[in-house]
């Protein structure tokens, strides 16, 4: 199966139940795809043209795998839109089965990280603890700050700060429990998400660091299970840390391995990743650098496969659909 999308940089996400695609591009346009037959040499897809000026920049899915969130970016700062699904006529039920959902904007918000650009943007469902299932969305700055939504409502949930200069980018854990930031420094802050009886969030708390790092941490995600995180480093290594302690008994969490990224240049210098993500089984990682991607076993991290110079265009990245993952 091959998408060529030749629009420059995309952002992506899947989602692994209803196979479905949706890719954020340069051109102001985000394409839904549906891939429900891999061995198809054309997919259908949809166009969802963005209110004139905005930019996509992410995207995420929202309330359910028909509905998605879209950061955009413009002159006066970064906004968010609620795509959901338009309620169909019972006589037209039957036609629109065979099409793909028509969206229609559910919620808007902007500047909501005032001026500052949205660089990363996630949505999971929270199944953890008291929480009803819904899901949250999380959007990180370009600056220290990092704000959690209501996927359905648009409502703001919380609100973090880095205090490390700039950030990387932030995540929220598969179950909705953790939030995790990588950001200027190499140290990764963890905050909890406290939900009251009734569902609702209560707040959220700092309660763990990961610190081995020597140099800041370019990207990290959770794995399916929300146990454990796994980072890439500017020091050139990954980790892959165990966050299931007792923190409030202040229990540090640990490093499980350490594995050297295998890429370099052309000069032997080993660089980067920009982008890491873990498949739903837990065994793979998927990692890029500009336009390279590898396929790394996360038992050895050894290189399983590697694709160079894919679209001709940096990969800006790359996400499970997590309603619909793990």
């Amino acid at each position: 199966m091959l998408l060529t999308l030749r629009t420059g940089k995309v952002h992506f996400v899947f989602n692994f139940h209803l196979l479905y695609l949706h890719a954020a591009c340069v051109d102001g346009v985000v394409r839904v795809f549906k891939l429900d037959d891999a061995s198809s040499k054309s997919f259908k897809f949809l166009r969802i043209n963005l209110p004139a000026g905005c930019h996509p920049t992410a995207v995420a899915f929202s309330d359910d795998a028909s509905s998605l969130v879209v950061a955009t970016e413009a002159f006066t700062g970064s906004s968010l839109y609620m795509y959901g699904e338009e309620k169909s006529t019972a006589t037209g039920d039957m036609k629109q089965q065979a099409k793909l959902p028509l969206p229609e904007i559910k919620w808007e918000h902007h500047k909501v990280h005032d001026k500052r650009a949205i660089i990363s943007l996630v949505g999971t469902m929270a199944t953890y603890g008291s929480a009803d299932g819904s899901t949250i969305v999380a959007s990180s700055s370009e600056g220290t700050d990092i704000k959690l939504w209501h996927g359905k409502t648009g409502k703001v949930l919380g609100s973090v700060d880095t205090n490390q200069l700039k950030n990387n980018m932030a995540t929220i854990s598969p179950n909705g429990r953790f939030v995790a930031a990588a950001a200027f420094t190499a140290d990764v802050k963890i905050w909890e998400i406290v939900y009251s009886k009734d569902s609702s969030v209560k707040e959220v708390s700092k309660v763990m660091q990961l610190k081995g790092h020597k140099s800041a941490v370019t990207w990290l995600c959770f794995s399916p299970n929300s146990e454990q995180i796994i980072t890439a480093s500017k020091d050139g290594s990954i980790r892959i840390w165990n966050i299931n302690v007792r923190y409030h008994l202040d229990e540090d969490p640990k490093t499980l391995k350490v594995f050297p990224i295998p890429l370099h240049d052309s000069s032997g210098t080993t660089l980067h990743y920009d982008r890491l993500i873990i498949s739903p089984d837990g065994k793979i990682l998927a990692a890029t650098h500009g336009s390279t991607l590898q396929w790394l076993s996360a038992e050895t991290g050894q290189v399983l496969a590697r694709l160079t110079e894919l679209m001709m265009a940096d990969i800006l990245a790359a996400t499970h659909g997590s309603p619909c993952s793990g």
